[in-house]
Order: C-alpha cells, then sequence, then structure tokens
C-alpha cells in the first residue's frame, strides 16, 4: 500500500482548513454588534432630524439618513471581513507580496 505520512499532507490538510474556513465565515450570520448599531442608528436619525429642520423635506431626510446608515454598515462588514481573513492566513502563514516588480 502507498501510505503517505502525515508531513506530506500537511499543506493539502492546511488549504483544505483554508477553505472550510472561509465557507463558514460565508454561511455565518452577519450582524453588526450592538453597541455600533445603536450608535450609528442615533446618529443617523440626529443627522436626519438636522436636515429636516433645514429643508422641511422629509424625502429627502428619510434618503440621506438612511443611505449613511446602510454606508455604515456596509463598511463595518468590509472591516469586519477584512480581518478575519487576515487572522486566517496569519494563521497558515500565508504571504502575499503586493508589490509591484
Amino acid at each position: 500500500m502507498n501510505q503517505s505520512t502525515p508531513a506530506e499532507n500537511a499543506p493539502e490538510n492546511r488549504y483544505e482548513t483554508l477553505i472550510m474556513q472561509v465557507e463558514a465565515l460565508r454561511n455565518r450570520k452577519r450582524a453588526l454588534p450592538p453597541f455600533i448599531f445603536f450608535t450609528t442608528c442615533f446618529l443617523s436619525v440626529l443627522w436626519g432630524w438636522m436636515i429636516y429642520r433645514q429643508t422641511s423635506n422629509v424625502l429627502y431626510c428619510l434618503l440621506l439618513s438612511g443611505s449613511v446608515t446602510i454606508a455604515a454598515y456596509a463598511q463595518g462588514e468590509a472591516a469586519r471581513y477584512r480581518k478575519q481573513s487576515e487572522d486566517i492566513l496569519a494563521r497558515l502563514d500565508v504571504r502575499f507580496d503586493d508589490s509591484d516588480e
């Protein structure tokens, strides 16, 4: 029988582990921590109220404050996903060279 040692399988197992961890990240529920969520909502409502006092246009106020909330949420999710990806790659000792040669 042709049996390989665990050392020979190590790189393949590491990449399989990476793939499984990335899939787990994709499939998990995504939610903002409560503090960030409520702070973003409060600031969005405050900003919307200030706009409403200046323009007296409810639709304009809701559009701007809603877009700020969505942008803050998307930016937070992108930063969290990037951090988790960097942590996984650091554990697997994967290095990328971004320099243009």
